[in-house]
């Protein structure tokens, strides 16, 4: 009996030679149509989570192979772990994305900050890193230029990739001057993460034990840098990219005073949480969970940055809650916080002082929403 998905993350050669398999998955209907090779010939019963009993008595007597073996099936070539580091100050986005990328099979290092992933930089070479743009103490982008001048006169390249909330030219012009490989756009889906990983190991022969000397020392590209971004615009329906062009142009339009029926008018049901959480319902209660805290903490984090005319403060903010909700389908608590990183970002006191009280009464009713999802479900 084994978790799916940290059966994927073990290497070929590692791989336990078993006949029969009980996994576990997130949903039933949501099995995975590829095995890695040395699964293709077990016998597999899937369980979904929480496990009953019942379904887990019928599990432990399945006499049907995963496969037909009298025919010849093609087999598929494994995808290789990779290893990753999420940097990542949200405690939110560390969860989701930290789920997502083990799901996929990838082993997963975390750093909180831009100093954290200097750190966790120098001793190793991972197969991708994935920055944060905006973080406390030292930002993606200084964590980026410190990296690659670590590098200078050394065969070792770090693949790094942004995580940027806006898919705008000015941000692509900071990731590039960074020296970044390429840049993804929050929130995140699990196929384009997926996308993008397989493009960086696009460059490795499967299989092999060692990083390969074609990544290791590989220079950025403008082709590459295109290729991902391309992802990020075949994903961005053309009313995300107009709204974010808007946003970009016209930040001074003052969005409407959104009030908590009007903020939640909207709001996903359960299984459409579900769903935002790639069907995991585990992640979901922790998501969940972690907003019953963080939100209320963003709110009065936002006070205080602008009682102490740090404006650093409140945009980091406004900036994490908007990451926060949209994670959970809170589209326009995220379009309100957006709107309020924008005039943080160009000092504008007076209408961030407006706001103040509007935004922290949102934010507790993030919380309160949240505790509510859990105790009903």
């Amino acid at each position: 009996v084994a978790d799916y998905r940290e059966l994927c993350s073990l290497a070929w050669s590692a791989a336990p030679v078993v006949y029969k398999w009980v996994l576990l998955n997130a949903l039933i209907h949501a099995q995975p149509t590829t095995l890695p090779t040395w699964l293709t010939h077990a016998h597999i019963a899937w369980i979904a989570r929480p496990v009953c009993r019942q379904s887990l008595v019928q599990a432990l007597t399945l006499t049907t192979p995963a496969v037909d073996t009298s025919v010849s099936v093609p087999v598929a070539i494994p995808r290789r772990s990779a290893d990753l580091l999420l940097v990542e100050d949200s405690l939110i986005s560390q969860t989701v994305l930290k789920d997502m990328l083990q799901s996929l099979g990838h082993r997963v290092s975390i750093a909180s900050n831009g100093r954290e992933a200097i750190d966790a930089c120098r001793p190793k070479l991972f197969d991708l890193v994935l920055m944060d743009i905006q973080m406390p103490d030292m930002d993606g982008l200084e964590a980026t230029q410190a990296i690659r001048q670590h590098e200078q006169g050394s065969s070792r390249r770090q693949c790094i990739y942004a995580l940027t909330a806006h898919a705008t030219s000015r941000d692509r012009q900071q990731c590039e001057a960074a020296s970044m490989d390429g840049f993804l756009v929050k929130p995140i889906s699990r196929d384009r993460l997926a996308e993008a990983i397989d493009l960086v190991l696009g460059n490795h022969s499967d299989g092999a034990s060692d990083r390969p000397a074609s990544l290791t020392a590989k220079s950025t590209t403008a082709a590459q840098f295109d290729e991902v971004n391309n992802l990020e615009e075949k994903s961005q329906p053309p009313a995300r990219l107009n709204a974010d062009l808007t946003l970009e142009t016209a930040e001074a339009t003052d969005p409407r005073r959104i009030s908590v029926e009007q903020a939640f008018a909207d709001a996903p049901h359960w299984l459409e949480l579900v769903e935002l959480m790639h069907g995991n319902e585990n992640l979901l209660r922790d998501v969940l969970s972690l907003l019953v805290r963080e939100a209320p903490r963003l709110g009065r984090s936002y006070q205080t940055g602008l009682k102490d005319g740090n404006f650093n403060e409140t945009r980091r903010a406004v900036h994490t809650l908007k990451s926060n909700v949209r994670y959970v389908g809170l589209k326009e608590i995220g379009h309100y916080a957006q709107w309020l990183e924008h005039l943080a970002r160009d000092q504008q006191s007076e209408l961030l002082l407006e706001h103040a009280d509007n935004l922290c009464l949102l934010a507790d009713a993030v919380a309160d929403w949240a505790e509510q999802q859990l105790k009903s479900h």
